[in-house]
């Protein structure tokens, strides 16, 4: 925005400046007059490509945005969805309880540690 902002304003004073040297510039010929208004559509069309980049770019994150807020909501509905699932899932779970019997428990190793205590 700045620089389509620069440019134009660039453009005036150029524009400006060409018109004021062909008017009062004396002897200048037909073919500087050319040349200075051939400047002033150059610096026309660079304005103007500005501009379109600006608005290209500013369409891009536009669109960009759109398609992250299409993306959020894809994972909100997936994560509600799986929610949703494991949830009832849960509900269907029954505790039963278990005796341990001396059969279940059996001794491996048996290790001493000595722990400092302050």
């Amino acid at each position: 925005d700045t620089q389509t902002k620069s440019r134009q304003a660039n453009e005036l004073i150029t524009g400006a400046g060409a018109v004021l040297g062909a008017l009062f510039g004396g002897k200048r010929s037909a073919r500087s007059i050319t040349n200075a208004v051939g400047s002033v559509a150059s610096k026309r069309g660079q304005t103007a490509s500005s501009s379109a980049r600006k608005d290209t770019a500013e369409a891009k994150v536009q669109q960009t945005t759109d398609d992250l807020a299409a993306l959020e909501q894809e994972i909100i509905d997936e994560v509600t969805a799986i929610d949703e699932k494991w949830r009832a899932v849960a509900e269907e779970v029954e505790p039963v309880a278990i005796r341990l019997e001396a059969t279940d428990v059996r001794v491996t190793d048996v290790r001493l540690v000595w722990v400092p205590v302050d």
